[in-house]
């Protein structure tokens, strides 16, 4: 679905109005295919690789993208439809401005390889302190049950966040924003979920707008778990009565925790019609830790995504691939290697037919890292993911799980230019950990790599 007018911001982000050319680019990798194929069994066919290639960008969206050779025909094409429209639009009286020459601005880009910016469609990014302690209780035996009992897990988070101020969240924020724009992550995600009260829920998501460098998309994450001395009835009521309509102002999608111990597939439906009803996109922790039947259910319900899937049942893939139309299957293989737990059956969803996408899943407890190499290594090692269907993950995949998939994911015409250049090939990518071979980061056009190389 395209971003409704809602969203937190114009997804363009700032960009001259005159028109950019990028050329010099070695090979060029659109993902025109896998867009052709809504995300669904991607191929190496399917990354849409052009070799000297060139892109003309105009208010942020993409005009043209082809080989390089093309380019003179098609900016005097792209100049004689810009005169025929402006004609149409202001008579002939004005024909004397309509024949000015349009302005271009030439960026020689030098790179061996471009694609698409990279999506983390999954992060709770917003949160104070650490649970450094927990990582050794878990590597004596404790489980993550077990540590929530004593105290640990979310509620441990929620402690430190709460008494953090909004400007000392900012900048932890923004610091792991720019971590993430380094290694080129364009777009992210970042849930609320670490305040469990109004004031705290609403103070996380105000302060994930103010992030700058990556556009940010905001989800409430209310129902992340329950608080100190209330059930999860008597919170479920409060935030779908209270808090949902608030946080309808800073959020456009909606998240829950959907697992033993936390909440139950009929609380989840309760809170996801109040959602929809309000205006809300859905998505789920689903099936992470124990099998629950989320996966399908929220898929049922048309949620954009179902995020882990760890636990389902091989009735429960046939379904998600029948429902892949309109549902995003996300998988986060660094939680699973945190928790040293089995790993989504990634490999059997898309040979079925259903949509993956990949996320870091960063927060503080069960996956500590926003490393996108380590993600991509996982899927490839772990869940056996071959290198295209790891970049479909990250690109497009993970603009479906969002949303935007009519936005941002590819490098094909009328799509928003949120681009990444490397200074290898293409297949230097998910092969060496913590090595990122981005050297430049555009989005909606704009060079925003100084902004991610100020820390």
């Amino acid at each position: 679905m395209a971003l409704k007018k809602s969203a937190p911001r114009n997804l363009t982000s700032r960009s001259s109005a005159s028109r950019i050319v990028f050329r010099s680019i070695k090979k060029l990798y659109t993902l025109s295919g896998v867009h052709q194929k809504d995300g669904l069994r991607p191929t190496p066919e399917d990354l849409g690789l052009i070799e000297k290639a060139a892109i003309v960008v105009e208010d942020g969206k993409i005009l043209w993208v082809g080989e390089e050779r093309k380019l003179k025909s098609a900016l005097k094409g792209l100049s004689d439809a810009r005169v025929g429209k402006y004609n149409q639009k202001y008579s002939q009286k004005n024909s004397q401005k309509s024949n000015q020459k349009i302005k271009y601005q030439d960026v020689q880009l030098n790179a061996e390889t471009v694609l698409p910016g990279f999506i983390d469609p999954h992060t709770h990014l917003i949160f104070a302190g650490d649970r450094r302690n927990e990582f050794e209780m878990r590597n004596a035996g404790a489980t993550y049950q077990e540590i929530a009992s004593k105290g640990g897990g979310i509620r441990s988070t929620v402690r430190q966040t709460r008494a953090a101020t909004s400007r000392q969240l900012l900048d932890l924020g923004q610091e792991r924003a720019n971590r993430l724009l380094r290694q080129g992550v364009t777009t992210v995600e970042i849930k609320s979920g670490y305040g469990l009260t109004e004031v705290d829920e609403l103070k996380i998501l105000q302060t994930a707008r103010k992030i700058k460098g990556p556009r940010v998309i905001t989800t409430f994450l209310g129902p992340h778990a329950v608080p100190e001395g209330k059930t999860a009835d008597s919170y479920l009521e409060e935030v779908i009565r209270v808090m949902l309509p608030k946080a309808r102002k800073f959020a456009d999608r909606a998240d829950m925790f959907i697992e033993s111990g936390y909440f139950s597939i009929s609380q989840a439906r309760r809170y996801f019609e109040a959602a929809r009803a309000l205006g809300f996109q859905i998505t789920g922790h689903a099936d992470q830790m124990t099998r629950t039947g989320a996966s399908v259910e929220l898929a049922r319900m048309k949620a954009t995504s179902v995020d882990h899937c760890v636990q389902i049942s091989e009735p429960d893939i046939q379904e998600l691939a029948r429902l892949s139309s309109g549902t995003t299957c996300v998988c986060l293989p660094t939680s699973d290697f945190y928790l040293k737990m089995k790993y989504p059956p990634a490999r059997a969803l898309i040979d079925s037919g259903a949509r993956v996408a990949l996320a870091t899943d960063f927060n503080p407890g069960t996956s500590p890292s926003l490393d996108i190499s380590l993600v991509g290594i996982l899927a490839r090692l772990e869940m056996r993911l071959s290198l295209p269907e790891v970049i479909a993950a990250l690109t497009f995949n993970a603009s479906r799980a969002l949303g935007l998939e009519k936005d941002i994911g590819a490098l094909v015409p009328g799509f928003i230019s949120d681009f990444i250049c490397l200074d290898q090939p293409l297949e230097s990518l998910f092969y060496d950990v913590g090595y990122h071979p981005v050297r430049g980061v555009f989005r909606g056009g704009c060079d925003v790599t100084p902004f991610a190389s100020q820390l």
